[in-house]
This record gives structure tokens, C-alpha cells and sequence, in this order.
């Protein structure tokens, strides 16, 4: 593919230009761009995105940038982080993790969510993925079962980092990678009337996790994760995450059957987030394959 000369500091600064030009650009209608999504970092330069960053930070403090390095994990950055060139990095040990998790190995991944959730901070944080145009789409790749879908989904949204949702995942559409057949991943997108009710149940689900995780988005991004009770042989697992005193427990059932998850250490009243109701967590009732998000009051 043709490439842009970037090692030529003239070639380089009119880059630079160019995109600063779009990161500082407003509409008549008051919209603009807070973020790039940068394809292939790693052919490009560090420097290059040194220069980008500080040009960018002159028009734009808030302005952010999220890298794409096949292969990077939280652990596994390529030195594109904490130094002023990207912002985040999009996590491609995530769907892996997921897998496992909603698969039934539930410590080996919680063990992972908590080391990653752990080094991950301000200047070092990922966003985490469940599928790409590049790769299978989750829901396929878990034979279209709709609960491990949800389960996942839910593990993505409430998890430490960013979640990046490819496009119709929030509507059950899914397929194998791009490679063999070019329209498997790529598909139309589905809207409104058009959706099933399966596809609706699973739009629903998105919108429910992902309002309560705006709600409490400190103790998301900045909490910490620690398995209160559950693992391999419960079929479900419990998880606290806490920050500056608030605290948030999610229940993961996965089982297809509804399980009681009984929690005396944290008893208590709570408002379940989903719903609005309040509850009580000792005996609470978790549905199959569903999942619970819960705030003490």
C-alpha cells in the first residue's frame, strides 16, 4: 500500500496540520471530534505521534487518541503509552478473556481482569473489544448463544478501560472474520423495525448496562476489582469494585438456570442498577445467563 514519508519532517508536519486542522474544527451545529481511532500504529514512527500529540494538545487539551497494534494487551503496549503519544490502545487479549470468562474458566479469567485492572491507569489504559471486522464476531464465535453474549458484554461494559463496541454487536449481528468471504463481518447494519426480538432483548441489555456504567463511571475507570465470592465451580461469580468508599458489585450467573448468590460479608441494602429496585444481596436471585449490577445505598 502506498505510505506517507513520515520519517520527512516536511512530510510530517503537513500531516500534522491536517489532522489538527479536524481535532480543532467545530460545526455551525456545534459538533466536533474528540477522538481518533489510528489504524496500525506500528508503522508509523514514534516520533511522529509525539509531534501529533503535543500539536494536538495545543488546540485540544481534552483531545484523545486510541491506537490499533495487532497484539496489544495491557500488558503488552509496544511503548506507544504513558509517553505522550497514545492516549489508550485497543486490547486484543480482551474477547479471549471474555471467552473464557462465559465459557466457565471463571478464575483463570478474573485472575487476568484483576492483574490488568491493576496496572491500568490515566496515562496506561486500553480499550477492550469483542470483535472486528478482522476477526470473528463474538456472538458467532460462541455458536450464537445469546446468554454468553450478554454475560460478555456485560463483562466488557463494566470492565476497567474503554469499551469500543463494533458496529450491530448491540444487535446480534455477527459473522466470522473478513478474510475468507469479505461481507462475513461486514454486514448491513439493522435498525428499529427491522430487529427481531431477540435482536431487540439484546439492544435493550446494551442500553441498560452501559446507562448504569455512565452513571458510576469513576468507579469503573478508577476502582478497584477484587472477586468477593463465586469461581469454576459455582457457575457464577461475584465482583466488588470500589473507589474512594462507593462501591458497586456485579453478579455474573452462568448457568441457564437462575442461582442465589449469598453474600454475607457484603449484607446490606442496594439499588439495583438495571432496574432501579432495591434489593437485599444476601439471597439474591441472580437470572440464567444474567447478570446483576448493584450499588450499596
Amino acid at each position: 500500500m502506498p505510505d506517507f514519508k513520515t520519517e520527512d519532517q516536511d512530510v510530517r508536519a503537513k500531516l500534522i496540520a491536517w489532522q489538527t486542522a479536524w481535532a480543532s474544527h467545530t460545526t455551525a451545529n456545534g459538533n466536533s471530534i474528540d477522538y481518533f481511532r489510528v489504524d496500525t500504529i506500528k508503522h508509523v514512527e514514534h516520533e511522529t505521534f509525539n509531534q501529533l500529540k503535543t500539536a494536538l494538545a495545543e488546540v485540544n487539551p481534552n483531545f484523545k487518541m486510541i491506537g490499533e497494534y495487532w497484539g496489544a494487551a495491557y500488558n503488552a503496549t509496544a511503548n506507544y503509552l504513558g509517553n505522550g503519544q497514545m492516549d489508550s490502545m485497543l486490547d486484543f487479549d480482551f474477547k479471549d478473556v471474555a471467552a473464557k470468562f462465559v465459557n466457565g474458566n471463571i478464575e483463570t479469567a478474573e485472575k487476568t481482569l484483576e492483574a490488568r485492572n491493576a496496572v491500568l491507569n490515566s496515562t496506561l489504559t486500553m480499550g477492550q473489544f469483542l470483535s472486528s471486522h478482522d476477526e470473528d464476531g463474538f456472538l458467532y464465535s460462541v455458536g450464537y448463544d445469546y446468554g454468553k453474549a450478554k454475560l460478555a458484554a456485560s463483562l466488557q461494559i463494566t470492565a476497567k478501560g474503554q469499551p469500543v463496541i463494533y458496529y450491530g454487536e448491540e444487535v446480534a449481528l455477527s459473522g466470522p472474520n473478513a478474510f475468507g468471504v469479505y461481507e462475513n463481518n461486514r454486514y448491513d447494519m439493522e435498525f428499529g423495525d427491522d430487529l427481531s426480538a431477540k435482536q431487540k432483548d439484546m439492544l435493550a441489555h446494551y442500553r441498560k448496562v452501559l446507562a448504569a456504567r455512565s452513571l458510576y463511571s469513576d468507579v469503573i475507570s478508577k476502582g478497584t476489582r477484587t472477586n468477593v465470592l463465586g469461581g469454576d465451580g459455582y457457575g457464577y461469580e461475584v465482583v466488588l469494585r470500589e473507589y474512594n468508599g462507593e462501591k458497586l458489585v456485579g453478579l455474573f450467573n452462568f448457568s441457564e438456570f437462575d442461582k442465589m448468590a449469598w453474600i454475607n460479608e457484603q449484607d446490606g441494602d442496594y439499588v439495583d442498577l438495571l432496574t432501579g429496585k432495591e434489593t437485599k444481596l444476601i439471597g439474591a436471585k441472580v437470572p440464567g445467563n444474567g447478570f446483576f449490577w448493584m450499588k450499596r445505598k
